[in-house]
């Protein structure tokens, strides 16, 4: 009976440290809500550390767009491919030119990587190390414009947390959700808007 408290925490331990959750505080700018968002196009500034859940965000937001008929399209720019390029009226441009009536702006600002040593513990007579666990946190920023006029519709921070076992696709999808989920809750899209079961 002794080694199942150990157990049921060693496991538990496991479970949460595979999580990958994202929390957002947004805020409406505008007084009304558009009348209809059925289009997206997200630009997504990716460093280093994020590119890698950028594919994900779009596989999955694509997926839910598709869902609800919402024209969708993402565009990753990165410091290596497309630095220079990812400023607003480039984006606004792009989105004009691809018909596009609200454009996304995401991009990383922060980005925290922390390893913590576990304390070792005695049970049955035999140590069991503890070893160490890793925790990623992404903090980006995102603003929705209205692509006729460049008015700010939404702004949003987000911070993106993986466990020692999450992963960059867990990320992207998280992420995908979670703007998704932001956007019912703040009136852009009607509570009946459908999303994925998994």
């Amino acid at each position: 009976m002794k080694t199942k408290l150990p157990i049921f925490t060693l496991l538990s331990s496991l479970l949460f440290l595979g999580c990958t959750s994202t929390k957002m505080t947004s805020n409406l700018l505008l007084e009304e809500t558009p009348e209809s968002i059925n289009d997206v196009f997200y630009a997504v500034y990716a460093t280093k550390t994020f590119e890698k859940a950028t594919p994900s965000l779009e596989e999955r937001s694509n997926l839910i767009y598709a869902k609800n008929a919402i024209r969708f399209e993402q565009k990753t720019y990165t410091f290596l491919e497309n630095d220079g390029e990812f400023n607003l009226d480039n984006v606004i441009n792009y989105a004009k030119e691809k018909d596009f009536n609200f454009a996304l702006l995401i991009a990383e600002d922060d980005y925290d990587y922390t390893i913590t040593q576990n304390p070792g513990y005695w049970s049955g007579g035999m140590y069991m190390g503890g070893g160490s666990t890793s925790n990623t946190t992404h903090g980006l920023k995102a603003t929705l414009f209205s692509v006729s006029d460049t008015s700010q519709v939404w702004r949003a921070e987000i911070k993106v947390h993986s466990g020692q076992f999450g992963n960059s696709s867990q990320s992207g999808r998280s992420l995908a959700d979670r703007i998704v989920m932001q956007f019912i809750d703040d009136g852009l899209f009607p509570k009946n808007f459908r999303l994925l079961n998994n």
